[in-house]
């Protein structure tokens, strides 16, 4: 691809104004494209993303020094030329767009030669779910013969394959490079987790859904660094109709009429259509497109329920498993998988660092969830409340510099059902941890005292087993499959299920 036919790819109505001063340099091959001005190559092509505050045109200067062909973002062409005056650089390319984030996603996928229009693309959006459903459905179709790419919190995740991501849904590019590269191995069907940031920056824009999901929406990850109000999260959350041609609703969500009348408008056609799914028995549905959990029953060593003719048993321990097994074989079945085929599938799967328990020896139950937000707490500790445990221990902390309304709703779950909190770190990242945790308490109310502050993780873990006893159970939050904690910017190693087994051996 030369970078005539890669300015070619970028819409000419989404395209503003250019400066050419090295057309020579155009019909040249385009090596690979770039988003980060320290990590380029001569001969790449260069986006500058707008952030939230940041003026991504500071760097087109010195793109172009370390050997970018093709410059391309939101600046005017006079602000440009001024910044390009200061580094002495008279002749360069430059394309002026509407949106440095969609010219990157659109001239991604053709760089990498349209690898999504050969796929079965399956988009999850939610509050809380998104990688427990994932995993479902990837597992499930994994094990139907019909290969599937993961792309979420976990990683991107293909056959024996698991690499890390900074994301939970990655920036365009690199969504497009890794469906190219799985589609050359074999992929038929892509699984993705769309977060509200991912959606709200255009990460996945221009792909098409087969089928978007939307799972629920509770009030997390407002704030300065994130979204500004409850009404731009919602807002950044319904953009997923507009990716995708059939919706898949959760009918028992507060905001699913909302969703639903987004739906109808924004889906791609040219046969849009609108499905639901509910755990609740007396729900009344307004489709005929619906699947409805029936004769579900809940006890200590078990969730059984039929599904469209067909009986599951899922493990104890969480009503959002009946919730997130819905989505998954209501969103095969769309796929065209029955669930004569799927429900032994759904029911057999395993969701690293969720609901995750840890085996020991002293008649106890040690939890290991991501559960990291009011919401999704609550879902698991009302759960985990319902076993009737002697004591349910809980361990929380809260992430650094953004989402400061969870620490609230964390403190007021926790004193809900909690015997006792152990308050510590999650990912303080540039703020302090025992600043972050001593905020948590003070949400306790004054009568609550049932809570020790230690902002040393691996400290409060070991603080937590050792008051472990039998039939107690212990929740540890927020980490899940996580194996670091991020701390000043750095990944630092922590892995809980090892601290929990040197915890027990000195117990």
């Amino acid at each position: 691809m030369t970078f005539n036919e890669l300015i070619a790819s970028i819409p000419v109505q989404d395209q503003i104004a250019s400066h050419w001063g090295r057309t020579d340099l155009l019909s040249r091959e385009v090596q690979d494209l770039a988003y980060d001005s320290r990590n380029l190559a001569k001969g790449q092509a260069f986006f500058a993303l707008a952030g939230r505050s940041q003026d991504a045109a500071i760097y087109l200067a010195q793109a172009w020094k370390a050997g970018a062909f093709l410059l391309v973002g939101q600046a005017g062409l006079n602000r440009v030329a001024e910044l390009m005056a200061v580094e002495g650089i008279e002749s360069y390319n430059y394309l002026q767009v509407r949106s440095g984030r969609q010219a990157l996603a659109l001239a991604s996928a053709s760089f990498f030669g349209q690898p999504a229009k050969h796929l079965t693309l399956v988009g999850i959006t939610g509050t809380k779910g998104k990688t427990s459903v994932a995993h479902l459905i990837s597992q499930s179709l994994n094990a139907l013969g019909a290969p599937c790419l993961l792309i979420g919190t976990t990683g991107i995740v293909f056959k024996d394959q698991v690499l890390s991501t900074p994301n939970t849904t990655p920036e365009s590019y690199l969504i497009h490079k890794y469906l190219a590269q799985a589609l050359a191995q074999g992929a038929s069907q892509v699984v993705m987790e769309l977060s509200s940031q991912g959606l709200a920056m255009d990460r996945a824009y221009g792909l098409e859904f087969d089928l978007g999901i939307f799972l629920n929406l509770g009030r997390d990850h407002i704030g300065p660094k994130e979204h500004e109000s409850w009404e731009d999260y919602r807002a950044a959350k319904a953009k997923i109709f507009s990716l995708s041609k059939k919706a898949l609703i959760n009918a028992d969500d507060s905001q699913a009429s909302y969703m639903a009348e987004l739906a109808q408008t924004s889906l791609l056609p040219p046969m849009p259509s609108i499905y639901y799914y509910s755990s609740q028995e007396d729900q009344i549905l307004p489709s005929d497109h619906v699947y409805q959990a029936q004769e579900v029953r809940q006890n200590a060593d078990e969730i059984s329920f039929q599904f469209e003719g067909q009986g599951l048993t899922l493990r104890p321990g969480a009503h959002f498993l009946l919730e997130n097994s819905m989505a998954a074989l209501a969103a095969l079945d769309i796929l065209g998988f029955p669930p004569s085929q799927t429900a032994s599938l759904v029911g057999q799967a395993h969701v690293p660092g969720r609901l995750e328990s840890l085996a020991n020896d002293l008649g106890a139950s040690i939890i290991i969830d991501y559960a990291h937000n009011g919401l999704s707490l609550e879902n698991l500790l009302s759960s985990l409340k319902a076993l009737h445990p002697r004591r349910l221990l809980l361990l929380i902390g809260s992430v650094g510099g953004k989402s400061k309304e969870r620490r609230r709703e964390l403190a007021e779950v926790g004193e809900k059902y909690a015997d006792w909190v152990y308050v510590t770190s999650d990912n303080p990242d540039y703020e302090d941890p025992l600043a972050i945790a001593e905020e948590i308490a003070s949400y306790f109310s004054p009568s609550f005292h049932h809570f020790t502050v230690e902002p040393d993780r691996a400290r409060a873990i070991r603080l937590a087993v050792h008051d472990l006893q039998e039939g107690d159970c212990l929740a540890l939050c927020g980490k899940g499959h996580e194996d670091f904690q991020l701390i000043k910017g750095q990944k630092i190693p922590l892995d809980e299920k090892a601290l929990v087994r040197a915890a027990l051996r000195d117990k």
